[in-house]
């Protein structure tokens, strides 16, 4: 059976008075956007501070604030992008196609589109997905500790979140020097 937590639809999916092509299109479009307008913005204002120290009278310049040298910037706008957009969008454009194929809505929907949308991680360059990888691994496991201490699995140690969070970052760090 259908899960209650999804009130909508025949299909049980979660996004009411949209069919499931057009919910996956908008959430695509709108995650898209968002990182895209985000990472822009963020490129825009390192960029004018910068021209702000170097030469302030150079701000005043169109061509020199958004020049063909700062393409780097838009090149990872876009990655960014893309990766929030297929991301999202290939989640729940997914979760809607497993739920229509298996007439269910359950966790194996849940992982097996999660696990194909994680593949948006290839918009990113090499070496952001080596740091998101390691940084997701760090959470995984702080995840898999909550988990076991609340089944009582493990005996919870006493700080046991800041030590695997100071442990994990140890980890990141010393990735990210080498």
């Amino acid at each position: 059976s259908l899960s209650p937590r999804r009130p909508c639809g025949t299909l049980g999916c979660a996004h009411p008075g949209r069919s499931c092509t057009k919910a996956f299109f908008h959430s695509f479009l709108h995650a898209f956007s968002l990182a895209f307008g985000l990472r822009s913005s963020f490129s825009l204002i390192a960029r004018l501070l910068f021209l702000l120290r170097t030469s302030p009278r150079s701000v005043l310049s169109l061509r020199t604030v958004l020049s063909e040298k700062n393409l780097v910037a838009r090149e990872t706008a876009v990655r960014l992008g893309l990766f929030a957009g297929v991301f999202t969008g290939g989640f729940n454009g997914i979760s809607c196609a497993l739920r229509a194929l298996r007439g269910r809505d359950d966790a194996l929907n849940t992982s097996v589109a999660a696990f194909i949308a994680g593949g948006a991680l290839l918009f990113h360059g090499k070496e952001t997905r080596r740091t998101l990888s390691l940084y997701l691994l760090a959470r995984c496991l702080q995840c898999v500790y909550n988990w076991a201490k609340s089944r009582d699995i493990i005996r919870p140690l006493p700080h046991g979140d800041s030590l695997l969070f100071i442990a994990s970052s140890a980890q990141v760090m010393y990735a990210y020097v080498m």
